[in-house]
This record gives C-alpha cells, structure tokens and sequence, in this order.
C-alpha cells in the first residue's frame, strides 16, 4: 500500500525525477557524440556535443555573448510592444465596426495558419535583414487582436 503523499515524500519524488532526467539527458549527449563520432554523415549534419560546448564557452568568455542576448531581448520586447499596440487597436477596430471584422478577421486567422519559418523569407525581403524584419516577425506572434475584440464586444458600455 502506497503511502500519503507529503511535503517530505513529494519532495523526495521530486528530486527521484530530477535525478532520472539529468540521467536521461547525460546518457543522450552521450550517445549523440559517440555516435556522431563514429559516423561522418551524423557529424556533418549534428556536429559534436563536445565542440558545441566549447563554442558556446568561447562565446561567453568573448562578452559577445551578452552583447547579442541583449540585441534578441530588444527585438523581442519591441516586437510584442509593437504586436501589442496593433492588435488592441485592430480588435477595438473590428468590434466597434462589425463590417470591417467580418472583413478582415477570416484573413487575419488564415494567415495566422501559415508557418513563420515559411514566411521568414518574405519578412527579409519586405524589411530588409536588420532589426525591422525580426521586430516584425515578433509582431506577429502577439494573438492579442481576438482577445481584444471578444472583451470589447461583449463589454457593455453604460
């Protein structure tokens, strides 16, 4: 008969499946570099775990590192500042002029269907390679405009 689960108990289950997946993914790296070591077509697609840590530890050491996690953390907070602002603005949009909704929502969620990895190609080419295209590409995965327009539609306003 299982005992009661515990503060005590669920913390030693706790560390039981931490120490069970620290396992799994040591013994998966593992595998990956023994492997890729022997068998040159894994290598040229995978690389080697061992040459990735010491890249990512050469990278650090640079202070390149933080210069570029400061870059994507900029792109990405002025993506979802910019997706923010379009979307509440176009779901107030669509609930206040019903015509406009029924317009434009079908397209908005039928675009919303397509990949980014598909349309990344296109954002390069409409922005250019810079900043504009990865703020864009950031914009676009704010689903903030239904939400918006749900509330504001079913908000009554005395």
């Amino acid at each position: 008969m299982e005992k009661p689960i515990t503060k005590t108990n669920n913390n030693k289950h706790g560390k039981t499946a931490f120490i069970i997946r620290t396992f799994i993914i040591i013994c998966f790296v593992l595998f990956w570099e023994l492997y890729a070591r022997n068998n040159t077509r894994m290598a040229f697609y995978t690389s080697y775990p061992s040459d990735i840590i010491a890249d990512l530890i050469k990278f650090a050491a640079s202070g390149d590192m933080f210069r570029h996690i400061g870059i994507t953390l900029k792109e990405a907070y002025l993506g979802l500042l910019y997706g923010s602002i379009v979307a509440i603005a176009a779901g107030v949009v669509f609930s206040q002029f019903s015509t406009v909704g029924k317009i434009f929502v079908p397209v908005i969620s039928a675009i919303q269907g397509i990949p980014q990895l598909t349309l990344a190609p296109l954002y390069i080419l409409w922005f250019g390679i810079g900043i504009k295209s990865k703020i864009a590409l950031a914009e676009y995965f704010v689903p903030v405009e239904q939400p918006s327009r749900k509330t504001r539609a079913h908000t009554s306003v005395n």
